[in-house]
């Protein structure tokens, strides 16, 4: 039973870490397709 708690209490505290990694994740993962695009479109429009 003990175990059981345990689990139960850990999840609400591992959840918002999950949830914090993953917004981190996406915000580099926009900004890596963002900085790709503008810089393909330089170079095109420069080219």
């Amino acid at each position: 039973m003990s175990i059981e708690r345990g689990r139960y209490a850990a999840e609400p505290i591992v959840r918002p870490v999950h949830s914090g990694m993953l917004g981190v994740l996406v915000l580099i993962s926009i900004l890596r397709l963002v900085i790709l695009l503008g810089w393909r479109d330089g170079g095109r429009s420069t080219g």
